[in-house]
């Protein structure tokens, strides 16, 4: 539990407060979390879940393991890819990188901005690096060469 910083729920009383994003009231957690319930029951089409923080464990890691699932099917369907594909690329690349041969947890998927066309899996470090450099080859060579020379 925080520490009180003098203010009370108004609904309830509690000494355990925050304030609420959805109106701005001072409200407890449990306060809170009824009104979401009492909002959900009068209308299901509008009702706002409540944050992950106050969620009981066992919800919270459905949402989030829900949400990280749908992560990558966006991504897969932002590139054209599906999850054979994918796995089809990991298992051709030997699960390395494509650029450093790193040994990798999960591939991150590395495509020509210009093009859309998927180029490999590559570790973050070097698809943040490619992307950091825009693409460039131009640039790429300057960086390696400035790197070359210390």
């Amino acid at each position: 539990m925080r520490k009180s910083l003098g203010r009370n729920c108004k609904k309830c009383g509690a000494d355990d407060w925050y304030i609420s994003a959805i109106n701005g009231y001072s409200h407890c957690a449990a306060c809170d979390l009824k009104y979401r319930s009492d909002k959900y029951h009068r209308n299901p089409r509008y009702y706002i879940p409540p944050p992950r923080h106050l969620m009981d464990p066992v919800r919270r890691a459905k949402v989030v393991a829900l949400s990280r699932a749908q992560n990558w099917k966006a991504r897969f369907r932002k590139h054209g890819l599906t999850l054979d594909e994918y796995h089809a690329m990991w298992e051709s690349q030997g699960e390395r990188c494509k650029l450093c041969s790193k040994v990798m947890a999960k591939g991150h998927i590395d495509h020509n901005h210009r093009t859309k066309r998927v180029r490999g899996l590559l570790c973050f470090n070097c698809n943040a690096g490619l992307g950091l450099f825009r693409d460039n080859p131009g640039v790429l060579r300057k960086a390696a060469a400035y790197v070359e020379i210390a």
